[in-house]
């Protein structure tokens, strides 16, 4: 069609500037809803997920103190799944090191039982990680 506009859809993306934190740095329109977290829905989550409210609510508080509000950032592109190996992989070796901790402060045991199913579950969490990458 001679003539004919293509339009194409632009690939959103979020500036650093914190003024511009809603609006696309390609198009200068609004951040579709979905870029905005949805908190609600990540609580419930959370709570479903526990087991346990007053380990959903604490974590949950917590969480939200350390997040920024606004959306997302880079939601289209960012790599959830290796963000989250790093952190579990960080989170490993804080608890190694409040064992060697624990181990020169004189402690019988370099973990306590807590911080071992601690440990644990982040194992856990590391395997169904990697099982769900490979997956994709």
């Amino acid at each position: 069609m001679e003539g004919a506009a293509v339009l194409m859809e632009c690939k959103h993306a979020q500036g650093s500037d914190p003024r511009q934190q809603t609006e696309c740095i390609k198009c200068g329109r609004p951040l579709p809803g979905w870029w905005f977290r949805n908190l609600e829905v990540e609580r419930e989550i959370t709570f479903r997920a526990a087991g346990d409210n007053d380990v959903a609510a604490s974590i949950i508080q917590f969480s939200e103190s350390r997040m920024d509000e606004g959306p997302w950032r880079d939601l289209l592109t960012r790599d959830f799944q290796q963000d989250l190996l790093e952190e579990l992989s960080d989170a490993r070796n804080y608890l190694c090191g409040w064992a060697d901790q624990r181990v020169v402060q004189g402690f019988e045991d370099a973990l306590t039982s807590a911080q071992l199913q601690a440990l644990h579950h982040i194992c856990i969490a590391w395997g169904l990680i990697l099982r769900d990458k490979d997956e994709d």
